[in-house]
């Protein structure tokens, strides 16, 4: 029998039942509490890390195992920090990769000190938010700048793709076809526009766009040059 949610609601309120008087909490009730959907706390429940009690169509959860999943969620919420930036901003802002920030939270959280960052709760989930006032030291000790001089005057993946208007895949098939490239310890390559530029003008791979895209890194090089 498919019910849906909203109708189990209605019938309950009609018929004047509740299952707390059973003792028993609402998983809808409880999914509002701890600030996620419904469809979330199902899926923790099929992973075995809680268990429902159905209450007729209504699925519901016993006291004990709605304490389970309020220690579940016992973490900040998204919502009390407005203005923190989600990873991958953070991440953008400072010309890393988002996979670092996360390796830093969860390995290497004393490398943080000072930086004030939370990993909280939001509807879809788990996000790690960093502090915006705290993004210059961040920068100092993770970004860009951090990296030694020999890739100075470089361009990350992302800054290279958004420079000369190519998509990220594309690049990438350059650098197997031998585009010169430098590849870091976090296993980011750094491109030299101009040493590229040379390499596709040399004509070892002819893209349909050759002449156009020629044409855009001509453009971009005044600017990198001043």
């Amino acid at each position: 029998m498919d019910v849906n949610s909203r109708t189990i609601e209605y019938r309950i309120a009609k018929r004047g039942l509740a299952p707390e008087k059973s003792g028993l909490i609402r998983l809808s009730l409880l999914a509002i509490e701890v600030g996620v959907t419904r469809q979330a706390l199902r899926y923790r429940a099929s992973k075995g890390d809680f268990k429902v009690t159905p209450w007729g169509h209504c699925p519901c959860v016993k006291p004990a195992e709605a304490r389970k999943v309020r220690a579940m969620y016992a973490h900040p919420k998204q919502a009390d920090y407005a203005g923190w930036l989600p990873s991958q901003a953070a991440a953008d802002a400072i010309g890393a990769s988002q996979a670092r920030l996360f390796r830093l939270t969860t390995k290497h959280p004393d490398k943080l000190a000072g930086i004030r960052w939370v990993r909280a709760q939001g509807q879809g989930g788990f996000a790690l938010l960093f502090c915006p006032a705290d993004l210059p030291e961040l920068n100092r000790r993770f970004g860009r700048r951090a990296l030694p001089r020999r890739y100075a005057g470089l361009h990350t993946a992302p800054q290279f793709t958004d420079l000369i208007g190519v998509s990220d895949s594309r690049v990438f098939k350059w650098v197997k076809a031998g585009a010169p490239h430098r590849e870091d310890l976090y296993g980011r390559y750094w491109f030299d526009l101009y040493a590229v530029r040379v390499w596709l003008a040399s004509g070892v791979i002819r893209p349909r766009d050759l002449m156009a895209v020629l044409a855009r890194m001509d453009a971009a090089l005044p600017a990198r040059a001043a």
